[in-house]
């Protein structure tokens, strides 16, 4: 998963910094795994998309 992140100032959005991360899912012996669908599922939930620009 990667997250991408920006932060602007009000009121012309100026942008002040971006940001990128990369997250995996990993088991109890800390191998990299897939995400579960319920993870995923729930994790949309918090998450938006805004191309507006």
């Amino acid at each position: 998963m990667i997250f991408e992140h920006c932060i602007e100032k009000l009121p012309n959005h100026e942008l002040i910094v971006e940001a990128k991360a990369t997250a995996v899912c990993l088991n109890k012996d800390y191998r990299p795994t897939r995400v579960s669908p319920e993870f995923l599922s729930r994790l949309q939930l918090f998450s938006s998309v805004d191309n507006s620009g």
